[in-house]
């Protein structure tokens, strides 16, 4: 999978307060700033100042060499100046410069509250190549329709930059674009992602990557598990998990990462490994295994129980490409 843009590398390595237009992403309507702040020790943009629902974010989808399957994600999050009901955030269309005197196409309309964490996405298509997306407000309660929010994320992936049926594949979810993949206090824990057992991860950060590092494990069950609950799967799908990773120094003898299926505790795709190894996991789900699946852990069996690891990537999708060979 291959990351074509993503906003945390600009907030990260950018100075507080301070937001200039980079690489297509810049504020669209007037009246209104873009700044980068911190909130519990993790950098968001805020979009503030808004004389009207227009006034939001512009992505300018020409600046990205795109082709037709990549795939758009856009998280965030409410202010406190906005309302807990009435109020959409939205994503929008437009033909390139072309705002000011056209209707946008609605792609993407969401109600969220406060103190949760919005998304809107899309995938792209070869009409989208010169176009747009504009990330902006609705609302009809009187006096609101100026309330600031949060960009946390703005990620562009590319699931298989090889593949002429990028189609066939839906993003459920990336670990890259995770808006609070971050080691926040005390550390161990996204939306989706939590720490299991006794030590907790740390992210590491670096231009264009982050990762997840597990140390100090004592239990071959102490790792990170992807909560798979909140993310809607339905039966008759067919979702396949892919996980990157790399064992961070010694391996002991007959140690092997492994994916765990939780409430069952049942393992898959048993991989042995040895010291400073890189590894993929990647298991197709049954329909029997979705019914009953709230969990994937990334752990180890009993003899690898100490081992150290490192998670680069985790990818989970509805892949029909092996329908479309068939």
């Amino acid at each position: 999978m291959l990351v074509l843009f993503d906003l945390q590398d600009v907030l990260d390595y950018g100075i507080l307060g301070v937001f200039v237009g980079r690489k297509g992403v810049d504020a669209c309507g007037s009246s209104h700033s873009l700044t980068v702040v911190e909130v519990d020790g993790v950098r968001t943009l805020l979009v503030s100042n808004r004389s009207s629902g227009d006034c939001g974010l512009r992505i300018d989808l020409s600046k990205f060499n795109l082709i037709e399957g990549d795939h758009l994600i856009v998280t965030g999050r409410l202010s406190g100046s906005a309302p807990s009901r009435g109020w959409a955030l939205q994503l929008l269309k437009y033909n390139l410069n072309c705002s000011h005197c056209e209707e946008g196409e609605l792609a993407r309309n969401v109600f969220p509250k406060l103190g949760e964490v919005f998304s809107l996405s899309c995938l792209l298509d070869e009409s989208d190549m010169n176009k747009e997306i504009h990330i902006q407000s609705r609302t009809w309660i009187k006096g609101m329709e100026h309330a600031d929010f949060f960009i946390d994320s703005i990620v562009i992936i590319r699931t298989d930059k090889n593949s002429s049926l990028l189609d066939s594949r839906k993003v459920v979810y990336t670990m890259e674009a995770d808006a609070y993949l971050k080691e926040m206090d005390g550390g161990g824990y996204t939306e989706y992602l939590f720490s299991t057992g006794g030590p907790r991860y740390t992210v590491n950060i670096t231009p264009g990557s982050r990762n997840i590092h597990m140390g100090n494990r004592q239990n071959d069950w102490d790792g990170l598990d992807l909560r798979t609950s909140l993310l809607g799967l339905q039966r008759g799908s067919p979702y396949k998990i892919r996980v990157k990773g790399k064992v961070d120094g010694v391996a002991p003898e007959g140690s092997e990462m492994m994916l765990q299926l939780l409430p069952n505790y049942d393992w898959r795709c048993n991989t042995r490994v040895k010291d400073n190894d890189e590894f993929i996991l990647e298991h197709k789900f049954s329909e029997t295994e979705i019914e009953t699946l709230t969990s994937v852990r990334i752990a180890t069996n009993m003899e690898g129980k100490t081992m150290d690891f490192s998670i680069y990537a985790i990818e989970l999708v509805v892949d029909n490409l092996d329908e479309c060979l068939r």
